[in-house]
């Protein structure tokens, strides 16, 4: 499976994970090191059970979200698949399955680089020294999910059949009375 991260930076993470289960986090005892302040030593667990995944919240310090609301620590809580999934520096999280053999965690980067590295001054820091979830949320949810694009089609399809009725409606008011309808 790949995880694909987005940071609050706009950073990109990608990692190639074949375990079923394993732990996101800033410590390098994490399988899946994000160092960044924003995350707690562990902060979430993420469990494939017969290919539905489950999220727990580690008691973490900022917290894990699903769809903008934070879940209760320490319960597994299914993640429903186009919902945006978000905790700590991450600002959306995608899960790509895949078949894998090994069990292995290897990552990709995209442009990365480690906040926490304060020795090399060509490093960004995050917008956000605090790391605190509702800090870090500038805006709206990322209009790449596929729940906001069918919700995106289906508003221009209503808007559109409500113009094409108001176009009629103005069009039969302007049009003059018939011969037939003068003399009724």
């Amino acid at each position: 499976m790949r995880l694909i991260c987005k940071l609050i930076d706009g950073e990109e993470l990608v990692f190639e994970i074949s375990k079923p289960s394993f732990v996101i986090g800033r410590s390098t005892q994490a399988d899946v090191v994000i160092p960044h302040e924003g995350m707690s030593r562990k902060h979430c667990l993420i469990e494939n059970k017969n290919g539905q995944f489950f999220i727990t919240d580690l008691e973490s310090a900022n917290g894990v979200f699903i769809d903008d609301k934070r879940i209760a620590p320490s319960t597994p809580t299914a993640v429903p698949e186009y919902l945006n999934l978000s905790f700590g520096a991450v600002q959306s999280l995608r899960i790509e399955q895949e078949e894998n053999l090994n069990y292995k965690i290897e990552q990709q980067t995209k442009n990365l680089q480690n906040p926490l590295n304060k020795t090399n001054p060509n490093l960004k820091r995050p917008a956000s020294k605090t790391g605190k979830h509702e800090q870090l949320k500038k805006g709206p949810a990322p209009a790449s999910s596929k729940k906001n694009v069918l919700l995106l089609v289906a508003t221009i399809m209503v808007l559109a059949i409500a113009g094409y009725l108001y176009y009629q409606d103005q069009k039969n008011q302007e049009m003059p009375l018939s011969p037939e309808e003068m003399y009724e």
